[in-house]
């Protein structure tokens, strides 16, 4: 072994400062863990709230509901929402003509029986029966074309709202 002469420069022990530089790696690791974790928090609390609140409106709604049913009042809005949604597209494919057809129907209980329905037809005329013959119907109002193509005959999506009494 060969001792170190008084002219030569002694070897720098890097060891504390690659432990220093360490510690603050995960020191701010640590930092910017605790921080995603505070912002995932906070927006899961903001879920939890609007969660809560639709909660609160839907049993208030509910609430409503029940107290009209048991007093017996409402009750052609009642019934109306308990239409089977197979007898809303009876009704509804009762009246298409033959060169109309269904491709798409969505029944959405809310406030009202609220349909959404997407028809092809051949031609505008055939439309334009499919359209009297839902218009003339004491069950259907609202009638709403959405969204019209005119490629190879007629894409139409339509909404409307289904009414148990009748006009």
């Amino acid at each position: 072994m060969r001792l170190p002469d008084f002219s030569s420069a002694p070897r720098a022990d890097r060891t504390p400062a690659l432990a220093v530089l360490g510690a603050a790696l995960v020191l701010g690791l640590a930092a910017a863990d605790a921080w995603l974790a505070r912002t995932l928090e906070t927006q899961a609390e903001a879920a939890v709230a609007a969660l809560n609140a639709d909660l609160a409106t839907q049993r208030a709604r509910t609430d409503r509901l029940s107290a009209a049913a048991r007093r017996g009042a409402d009750a052609p809005a009642l019934g109306a929402l308990a239409v089977p949604a197979a007898r809303v597209l009876e009704h509804v494919a009762s009246r298409l003509p033959g060169d109309v057809r269904l491709t798409d129907f969505h029944v959405v209980y809310r406030d009202a029986v609220r349909v959404r329905l997407t028809a092809e037809a051949r031609t505008p005329e055939a439309w334009d029966r499919f359209l009297a013959a839902l218009a003339a119907s004491p069950h259907l109002r609202e009638l709403r074309p959405d969204g019209e193509r005119r490629d190879d005959g007629m894409r139409v999506a339509l909404n409307l709202v289904w009414q148990e009494a009748e006009r």
